[in-house]
This record gives structure tokens, sequence and C-alpha cells, in this order.
């Protein structure tokens, strides 16, 4: 077994080199000199097949990287340094590129947050969507991820198959969302339609303690659903002839469905007994 990471084709190097930040032009180039030693401009668009026009502009970003020497010849040759040291220099002038693009991600995030916010206002497109999945795993996986992205507030009903559920597909869905909802404070309250006592216990192992997470329990029994920021909807089908069966489950953005199930749910918080 191998212990460390083997390139066994050309085609392998050039695609590491190239998730250091080279171009494909400047890989061909890199390689090429590589394996040539020493050459000229001439030689090398020749032979890694780079047009004569991009060449020089390579060799001085190889030389500011610290890649590469130049011979002040007519014509000046270029020589590769020890690839070990290359790599390093590759690896730090990444590094660096990353922590300068790290300070500009929360001006980013904000721009394009406004972009995306605003879209569709004004140009009569409507803002219903939805998409449906089927089975449980998807139900957890692709659709209660979406819990775990809420700004201000969850509402949950759940019953005993999405407990079960939980327990097999959805750990790591969970603690995303018990992560999420203490880090952003976000306002959460569920209501366990559930009588048998073994899975609430289970369920309540996962959740944290927290002023912003407030449970209760029911015997009146509803189709599961969550309602996340006023806004989008998780409602789920399941099959009435097998246990813990999930058939489908349906994420949507309606504002009126939204408004309508948050509307009830405040009705079934009220009934609801406190744990």
């Amino acid at each position: 077994m191998m212990n460390k990471l083997e390139f066994s084709t050309k085609q392998e190097l050039s695609g590491a080199l190239q998730s250091l930040g080279l171009t494909d032009y400047e890989t061909r180039t890199y390689l090429s000199l590589l394996s040539l030693g020493i050459a000229d401009a001439r030689t090398l668009c020749g032979d890694a097949n780079v047009p004569s026009s991009k060449i020089y502009s390579i060799m001085n970003k190889f030389q500011l990287l610290g890649l590469t020497e130049t011979q002040q010849s007519k014509p000046a040759k270029f020589r590769a340094i020890d690839p070990s040291v290359g790599v390093m220099k590759l690896m730090e002038h990444r590094e660096k590129e990353m922590n300068s693009l790290k300070e500009t991600v929360p001006l980013l995030e904000s721009g394009l947050q406004e972009i995306y916010s605003s879209s569709g206002k004004g140009m009569g497109v409507s803002r219903t969507f939805f998409n449906l999945e089927f089975g449980m795993k998807n139900h957890f996986q692709k659709h209660l991820a979406h819990l775990a992205n809420a700004k201000s507030e969850i509402l949950s009903y759940l019953v005993g198959s999405c407990l079960n559920g939980a327990r097999i597909y959805g750990q790591a869905v969970k603690q995303d969302i018990m992560g999420h909802i203490i880090a952003n404070k976000i306002k959460t309250r569920i209501i366990l339609g559930v009588q048998n006592r073994k899975q609430v216990e289970g369920f309540l192992k996962g959740v944290p303690e927290s002023k912003y997470i407030q449970i209760r329990i029911t015997e009146q029994m509803h189709a599961p659903f969550h309602v996340i920021d006023g806004t989008n909807v998780i409602t789920v089908i399941d099959n009435p002839l097998i246990k813990d069966g999930r058939i489908a489950s349906l994420y949507a953005i309606d504002g009126s469905l939204a408004k309508e199930l948050r509307e009830g749910y405040s009705s079934l918080w009220d009934s609801a007994k406190p744990m």
C-alpha cells in the first residue's frame, strides 16, 4: 500500500501543478524546461507547444516565483531550479494568494448577497421554487441540510419516522444543524409528535441545551414539516404501509405556504406540552 501520493502520468503531474496556480501554458513550459535542463525561448516554444507570444511573460513569471534562473546571453537561456525548491516556492505563492483572497471574502459575500437578495424584484419573476427528492436518505442529506442555512428561525414538527431516519441517515446533518443554531443564535422550536419514549430520549442526546432551542411534545399526529425563516418549507410523504418508509420529500420556497404553516404551527405549539 502506498504511503504517499504517486503520479504515474504526465497528465497527473500537470493537474497537480495547475492546482498550485500554474496555467496550462505555464505547466507545459515548466515540465518542458525540467526535461530539457537548459533551453532558450524558441526551443521551449517548440517542445512545449506554447505560442511565442506567451513564452517571455511565462519566463518572467517563473523568474519572479523563483522557479528558474536566466542566463543573460543572446539568445537568453533558462534553467529550472531543483523541483524540491520550486514546488515549495509555488506552495508559498499559492498560500499568499489564498490569504489575500480571504481578506476580500466578506466584501465579496456582501456584494453577491445583495445581488441574490434583489434577484427577480420588479421583473415579474415568481419567487416560488420547489425541489422533489425520493427516499429518507435524500430527505435528510439534501433537504434537511437547508436547516443549517437558516438565518433567523426554524420551526419543526417531527414524528417517529423522522427520529428513526435521523439515527440512520442524519447524524452528521443533525450535528451541522445544531452547530449552526448555536453559533448563529437561530430561534428554534421543535414539536415531537412521538409516543415512544426511547425514540425521544435518543433524539434528545444529540440536542444541546440552549436558550435558542425549545422542544415540546404532543399527542396530535400530523405529517412532518419544517418552516425556515418564514419563507422556506420542507414537507414529506410517508408510506402508510411501511414503517418509517419515506416516499418523498418536498423543499419549497413559497411565502404563502410558509405563512400558512407558520400560523398553524403556533396553534400546535400552544397545545403541546413542554419537555
